[in-house]
């Protein structure tokens, strides 16, 4: 991200966020997951962070939902789905294992907008969307 263009629009903290608490802004209005995939990482988020986000922020995280069926799951994306489910949170996802209609219609809107070249191999698009409650 170009200085000019991230400045004053968010903050990116270097290192182990579970040691760094005191060098996250006091008001988050949008939180970004892309970390260590571990069921013990995720609780922490979950006990640590969510916390300290208003009831409605919206938060993603990559690399939830490579999986359809939540018995497959493990780790991270066991203990994020499992709360999100146990929490009757809403989410959307383009990940095809979960929502091929959502991922063939983002594919498609893509092609219509002349971007549908791959910027990498991965088709699976795993990440989640949801509103903290």
């Amino acid at each position: 991200m170009p200085r000019a263009l991230a400045a004053g629009r968010w903050t990116f903290v270097r290192g182990d966020v579970t040691r760094r608490l005191d060098r996250l802004p006091p008001k988050i209005d949008y939180l970004f997951l892309d970390c260590a995939h571990s069921a013990e990482f995720a609780r922490w988020y979950i006990d640590e962070l969510f916390p300290r986000l208003a009831p409605g922020t919206p938060v993603s995280v990559h690399d939830i939902f490579h999986h359809a069926e939540p018995t497959e799951r493990f780790g991270e994306a066991r203990v994020l789905g499992d709360w999100l489910v146990e929490r009757r949170v809403d989410y959307f996802t383009a990940a095809p294992a979960v929502a091929r209609g959502a991922f063939d219609r983002l594919m498609a809107v893509r092609g219509e907008l002349g971007i549908a070249e791959p910027i990498h191999r991965c088709q699976r698009n795993p990440m989640v969307f949801f509103r903290v409650p």
